[in-house]
């Protein structure tokens, strides 16, 4: 027993001893790792851009899109106080993960070198890895972005590269990378406003793409046609070398000119990439037709800009003035999160009528300068007096942007009743239809009763706001019985939020008790009970017992209707039974399968009823992309293990359109073979003319035969196209 302690004893002192000359080896390392890291970044940066003698570093701010910028770091590079070049950084995923890409611009917008790797490059050895070689960066230099792949076989061309032979995947986020840091420095260097500055209206939409949503701005001319065209917004996720080409001046200048609607037939379409061009074209025609339009961000005032705090009437009343060089105020901005004035009097010095006021004016500013607000003096003089403090103590303001919308809070105001003779008769109170559905909700003074009527699709097509116990403030909380109030809901969908109506100003807690009686009303309507013939029905036990989803996908996968739970659900009230609610199945409309419960807002303290929709809506989803379209052409060739079954579609240029791989005979070996049934390993077919070699794609490591049994099976199925 003793020998047994002394030896757990050594062990242990082994043990503490081997743990502390870890830590201790860590820590002394550390910094040096990172200081070779930093090391090894500068010295990649003199390498791409060799022209500079020192590099400067701009700040993340200054970048096009600020925080939401792709890039890692843009530094100008500087000789004799000149620019020369810029040099921009951004990691993009490869085959094997993250690849870092630093690489230079000159001021025309030729690349002047790049540098490719990182820490944790980990193409394939032989294959992807070849992105690290010399000869394959050099072809970048002197060239001018935008670059894309050589067509095979093509001559050598000013805007292409040859991508490594079998690691397409590869090739493709490296030149996604380079382009993207040459986008940016031009977007920095010509800054310009979503849809650029081109004659006509600004319009925007967006359409689900390959891997989300694509955002457009287009900018329209009176006759119609296309005068600028910016795709993209920061959602933007296509994939890297392929989905987003549809972001290059080369894609979308073609839209130039082109008039209304446009069709896939006006434009040359990516290659590679149907899914992402269709969603940019389905945009741009969403967009124009629904008239969404984009307000522009106004161009940056003239001056330095200066913020200071003052005491209002019920809190700190802040300002945000911005100074030209002779001392007059060229932009006014008044509250930040904490502006708490009054509803409808105070709240009014945020109201552009007033703070137009201020511009041109010299500083300092007093009352007799400006129009004040009535009723508000103390807001007014607080404004004064902030703005006067800010100039005078230079109180340079880090951000100028205020809060977009300030949530009006409901105050009792004093307010002369109206006489007799100038209140308007009421309407006549419509006759409230048999299927209205009746709720009541706490307003200011009173219940504020609402009965609405919903279509089959959840639209409001009925309202009536108030009953007998209505009791709200004349000529505030009673404006919510006027026509004009009630009918900005018909034909809206809910669940509503105030930010959707125009709200009364000063009346929020009437409007809100509308909007609440509205969105109740919904929760007890049954809409789109039935369920579509189409519809992929599965059930996965939830805390309680089966929770079933019945869902429809359109062409591309994503879902467009979700029914949650049949009579055999009975998961917990007010925890697992709110996956029955509209709001919570909302989320799901529009995604693409596999979903993860990461990517949805999971019911609180009910993880297994959400976790039983999402097994239901995946398990639904394997089902649909299992359907094999009618054309499809199957073809099995043995692999590894087993027969490896191909179904494809070509196109009528011979392009493959849909590939699945895959039957119930497959058994290849797992993390080897069965990595054929990939999404990713299956994309690089898509757009492809056979036949097709093996060192056309990047070939699973270590399954040669598995990856030769899905070729063979793809040029089998060719011969046999068009027979």
């Amino acid at each position: 027993m003793k020998k047994r302690l002394a030896a757990w004893l050594v062990l242990g002192i082994i043990t503490v001893v081997a743990g502390l000359s870890l830590a201790i080896t860590n820590e002394v390392t550390r910094d040096v790792i990172k200081k070779q890291a930093e090391q090894a970044e500068v010295d990649a940066r003199i390498a791409v851009l060799s022209e500079a003698g020192d590099f400067l570093e701009i700040p993340r701010e200054q970048l096009p899109g600020g925080d939401k910028s792709p890039l890692d770091g843009l530094f100008a590079g500087t000789t004799d106080g000149e620019t020369v070049g810029h040099v921009g950084k951004v990691v993009v995923t490869g085959y094997g993960g993250p690849i870092e890409i630093i690489a230079g611009v000159l001021p025309d917008g030729t690349i002047s070198g790049v540098n490719i790797g990182g820490a944790d490059f980990a193409e394939t050895p032989g294959l992807g890895a070849k992105a690290r070689d010399v000869a394959f960066a050099e072809q970048f230099v002197g060239k001018k972005a935008p670059l894309k792949i050589a067509a095979s076989g093509a001559e050598d061309a000013d805007n292409t590269i040859d991508a490594i032979a079998a690691a397409t995947i590869t090739s493709r986020a490296v030149l996604a990378g380079v382009n993207r840091i040459a986008s940016e420095v031009d977007a920095y260097l010509n800054p310009e406003t979503p849809g650029g500055l081109a004659e006509g209206t600004t319009y925007t939409a967006s359409q689900q793409g390959f891997k989300g949503p694509i955002t457009v701005f287009v900018t329209v001319k009176d006759d119609g046609t296309i005068s600028a065209l910016t795709v993209g917004d920061d959602a933007f996720s296509e994939t890297d070398g392929l989905g987003t080409l549809v972001r290059e001046k080369e894609f979308t200048q073609q839209f130039v000119g082109k008039s209304l609607p446009v069709e896939l037939d006006d434009i040359e379409a990516v290659a590679g990439a149907t899914v992402s061009t269709k969603a940019v074209l389905a945009a741009i025609n969403q967009a124009y037709e629904d008239k969404n339009i984009v307000v522009l961000e106004a161009p940056k005032p003239e001056g330095t800009t200066y913020t200071a705090s003052q005491q209002g009437f019920k809190g700190p009343v802040t300002v945000f003035v911005t100074v030209k060089d002779d001392g007059t105020i060229s932009a006014l901005t008044v509250g930040d999160d904490e502006f708490n004035e009054t509803d409808g009097l105070g709240t009014l010095v945020q109201e552009k009528e007033f703070t137009q006021q201020f511009v041109g004016k010299s500083l300092p500013v007093e009352l007799g300068d400006i129009e004040a607000v009535a009723g508000a003096t103390v807001s007014t003089k607080a404004v004064l007096a902030a703005i006067n403090q800010a100039y005078e103590e230079r109180n340079v303001a880090e951000a100028t942007e205020a809060e977009d919308s300030i949530e009006p809070s409901e105050q009792p105001v004093a307010i002369e009743a109206p006489a007799a003779s100038e209140v308007p008769d009421a309407p006549e109170a419509p006759e409230v239809p048999t299927d209205a559905i009746v709720e009541a909700f706490e307003g200011f003074k009173g219940p504020v009763a609402v009965a609405v009527v919903f279509d089959e699709k959840g639209a409001i097509t009925f309202l009536k706001i108030g009953d007998d116990r209505f009791a709200e403030t004349p000529g505030l909380g009673d404006k919510v019985l006027t026509e004009e109030f009630a009918q900005q809901f018909i034909g809206k969908a809910p669940p509503i939020d105030i930010k959707d109506i125009d709200a009364i100003a000063g009346a929020t807690m009437t409007t809100r008790a509308v909007i609440d009686g509205i969105n109740e009303a919904y929760s007890k309507v049954s809409v789109s009970d039935e369920i579509p013939e189409d519809a992929i029905i599965e059930a996965f036990d939830g805390y309680a017992g089966p929770v079933a989803v019945a869902v429809v996908f359109d062409e591309k996968g994503a879902i467009t209707f979700l029914k949650i739970g049949d009579d055999r659900f009975a998961e917990t009230p007010g925890l697992g039974d709110k996956v029955l609610a509209e709001e919570f199945a909302q989320q799901f409309i529009g995604k693409v399968p596999p979903i993860d419960i990461k990517d949805i807002d999971a019911i609180a303290g009910a993880t297994m009823s959400t976790k039983a929709v999402i097994d239901g809506i995946n398990e639904a989803h394997n089902k649909f992309s299992s359907k094999i379209p009618e054309d499809a052409i199957i073809e099995a060739f043995q692999g590894f293990k087993a027969p490896v079954a191909v179904a494809v579609v070509f196109d009528e240029k011979g392009a493959i359109t849909f590939l699945k791989i895959g039957d119930d005979r497959f058994a290849e070996t797992p993390s080897l073979g069965d990595k054929v049934l990939e999404e990713e390993f299956a994309q690089q077919f898509i757009g492809k003319v056979p036949p097709v070699d093996i060192k056309d794609i990047d070939a699973i490591a270590g399954a040669t035969m598995s990856t030769q049994a899905v070729i063979d099976g793809i040029n089998e199925a060719y011969t046999k196209h068009g027979k």
